[in-house]
């Protein structure tokens, strides 16, 4: 069928072994540490550890493909939840599938009793015209990991109502919001014993409870383009202004760059961003229209990031970004709640 010949072609470019049937199941072996196995029903791509040969891989495939369905993936909570959804591609990952020199990162933000493998991410890939979208959903598996969902709903600071969209020029190349409860994120940083003994050791910029704690609500950053250098502005609600004081030791700094910085009516701003003018700015151009109800927002425009890197030199860098920006006109990814993006 439609599957032999595409298995073919693997074997015309070399990039596998002719394929042997035994018991109904054919098999190829790539460089010995990537076995493909399939039958009538399904198809497998096993890839073998350092000390795992092809024959292990082999027994293994062998195995999966002679289980029961009650017995198989199948009946697991993962693939229920990953072929609810439309989708045109399907896909479950523990997020201990993350490379090693990432996983390190993740632990320094998660209590040490929580494991990685304990948390799968659910995607549904779609394909519509002239766009991908990609929705995605966590599986919490163990009880940790359900309690650490629930610490994570405490972070936020509900959701986004496009508050300082009308402050922002609407020629943004990249635009990042979201809503923050400081408190709460403090208070999670410090279940960490690595992260709690550096922000106790007195070699942080800034003291981190201090101005992790002043945030209450929306905080926002976006990066424009500008004549000579990015425009670049960052807004955060505020329940006082006790950060300016740690903001001291960077006022020489900022005075140089011609960055203004204050709280104004429990509202922080450091920003060296012209205020727009009417008609122009974020809010009117409809860039984060739908930034609204989320509570957390990203979006980059691809043409303008490029232009911003010819602005700051050109390079290799601008005219990488500049191939990019000829296939994809931006990238946009937002979180609803502490579930799904």
């Amino acid at each position: 069928g439609k599957l032999s010949k595409f298995t073919e072609l693997f074997v015309e470019q070399n990039v596998c072994e002719p394929f042997s049937e035994e018991e109904g199941i054919k098999s190829s072996v790539v460089n010995e540490k990537t076995l493909i196995a399939y039958d009538e029903d399904a198809f497998l791509v096993l890839f073998a550890e350092a000390n795992t040969s092809s024959d292990k891989l082999k027994e293994l495939a062998w195995k999966w493909l002679a289980n029961e369905q009650e017995n198989s993936y199948v009946a697991t909570e993962e693939f229920k939840k990953m072929t609810a959804p439309k989708a045109d591609i399907a896909m479950a990952m523990s997020l201990d599938c993350m490379l090693e020199y990432k996983n390190p990162i993740y632990s320094l933000l998660m209590p040490q009793n929580l494991s990685l493998k304990d948390m799968v991410g659910i995607y549904a890939l779609n394909f519509e015209k002239g766009k991908v979208q990609v929705d995605m959903d966590m599986l919490y598996k163990s009880d940790e990991a359900k309690e650490y969902a629930k610490i994570q709903e405490k972070i936020y600071a509900g959701q986004l109502k496009g508050k300082f969209l009308d402050r922002i020029q609407g020629n943004t190349v990249m635009f990042l919001a979201g809503t923050c409860n400081g408190e709460e994120v403090y208070s999670l940083l410090m279940e960490n014993e690595l992260v709690k003994s550096q922000l106790n050791s007195g070699k942080m910029p800034a003291d981190m409870k201090t101005v992790l704690g002043s945030l209450k609500g929306e905080v926002v950053l976006a990066v424009a383009e500008g004549q000579m250098m990015p425009q670049v502005a960052l807004y955060a609600e505020v329940k006082d202004d006790k950060i300016l004081k740690e903001l001291e030791d960077y006022k020489a700094a900022m005075d140089i760059a011609k960055v203004k910085y204050g709280v104004e009516d429990n509202v922080l701003y450091i920003s060296n961003m012209e205020s727009p003018e009417s008609g122009k700015s974020l809010e009117d151009t409809g860039m984060a229209a739908d930034s609204n109800g989320k509570v957390m927002y990203f979006t980059v425009d691809f043409k303008s990031l490029s232009n911003l890197f010819n602005v700051l030199g050109g390079g290799m860098e601008a005219q990488q970004m500049s191939m990019v920006a000829e296939y994809v006109k931006s990238f946009t990814m937002y979180f609803d709640n502490t579930m799904n993006n």
